[in-house]
């Protein structure tokens, strides 16, 4: 006959790595969609065609800056845009 004793010690820490370990996915998951939701991307859109026309390259890499919005705008030659913010 076999006897098994569990002691309260183990079975303690065995919950405590369990509580930290779920602490720890709870911090990643809140620092990932803060991390989503305040950064933004910028894109360059003519004014006057709307959405048909957008600076070459604003998709690829958005831009980060209004002067560099700016830039992208001045040299696709777009005169009155604006800056789509996602």
């Amino acid at each position: 006959m076999f006897t098994f004793v569990q002691s309260q010690e183990g079975h303690g820490l065995h919950n405590g790595c369990k509580g930290a370990l779920a602490l720890g996915a709870l911090l990643w998951l809140t620092l990932s969609l803060s991390g989503c939701s305040t950064s933004r991307k910028e894109y360059v859109v003519d004014y006057t065609r709307g959405n048909d026309l957008t600076a070459q390259g604003s998709r690829e890499r958005p831009c980060q800056t209004e002067v560099h919005c700016q830039t992208l705008a001045e040299r696709d030659g777009m005169r009155s845009y604006w800056m789509v913010y996602q």
